[in-house]
């Protein structure tokens, strides 16, 4: 880790930004590239083999048009977290992922490990970061090498936002959930008003429209984060075209609703591993979707 310390200070600053105004990446994929593919994949969990039996199923390696989009916790838990991060970074051009709060948790166990003051980034909004992580997560940071953080720290996002100007539909990319609070719907584009935490981890929203992990018997109430948007979008903005594509919630399962598509189904605990597949369809001027597990 000592010769990393350039890519350790980079994360640090990434994480301060990030903590202070979480990152979004918006990409556009204009008109003439109508052809693009694009694989919206549920939590890996370092299961590598799983990993390359989707993508051969897919048949990624002889579809140069088609793009990964990893939904956060590609690794921890499962046997093979550098595999998985080595593939990505190989195919790096055709990758793009977001950070899940076990990618979160083992960079912060590796600032944690003498290297750096990790209690500096508590965030403004009082969630206390540095108790993010557990002992396998520190474990993992100590077998990461100085190409897998510098591939995280230089592609760290939490959000992604992919603007399919065809046909105007937008998908938005995030491993646990986002508000309508976090998108303009005049301009239509995120904005994102949610803390960091908020994003990595949510499930539920409470009266005042904050986000929960968890739920006991005198919360019942509470709302999963997803149905805000139905009603949202059902009731105000109904020619939006906008699809929320997220992980996280393996105890949910696969969860595939009109405007969201919750993607992890629990491929490390002997579950399938998710993917939406969306492809352009002339007849209908519209990205379609397909469902590819393994």
């Amino acid at each position: 880790m000592s010769e990393n310390n350039d890519n350790v200070n980079t994360g640090v600053r990434v994480l301060k930004s990030m903590l202070d105004s979480p990152t979004l990446r918006a990409l556009s994929v204009p008109e003439e590239h109508h052809d693009r593919q694009l694989v919206f994949i549920g939590d890996v969990h370092g299961m590598y083999d799983k990993l390359l039996e989707l993508v051969d199923k897919l048949n990624f390696e002889t579809t140069p048009e088609m793009e990964l989009v990893f939904l956060g916790d590609f690794i921890t838990k499962g046997p093979d977290s550098t595999k998985v991060l080595d593939w990505m970074i190989k195919h790096e051009g055709r990758v793009h992922f977001v950070l899940g709060n076990n990618e979160f948790s083992v960079i912060m166990g590796a600032l944690d490990m003498g290297l750096l003051e990790s209690k500096m980034l508590n965030n403004e909004q009082g969630h206390d970061v540095t108790g993010t992580f557990k002992k396998s997560h520190a474990e993992l940071a100590q077998q990461l090498n100085p190409s897998h953080y510098t591939y995280l720290f230089k592609n760290a996002a939490v959000v992604l936002e992919f603007d399919m100007e065809k046909t105007r539909q937008r998908f938005i990319a995030v491993h646990a959930g986002i508000l309508p609070q976090d998108y303009d719907f005049e301009r239509r584009h995120v904005i994102l008003k949610s803390d960091v935490f908020s994003i990595l981890n949510m499930k539920f929203v409470n009266e005042e429209n904050s986000m929960e992990t968890s739920r006991e018997k005198q919360t019942k109430h509470w709302k999963r984060w997803y149905k805000l948007w139905e009603k949202e979008l059902d009731n105000h903005h109904t020619k939006e075209q906008i699809t929320i594509l997220y992980g996280h919630d393996a105890k949910k399962g696969l969860n595939l609703r009109k405007y969201t598509k919750g993607l992890d189904s629990a491929c490390v605990k002997g579950g399938k591993l998710s993917a939406m597949h969306y492809m352009y369809d002339p007849h209908s001027n519209s990205y379609k979707e397909t469902l590819v597990e393994v």
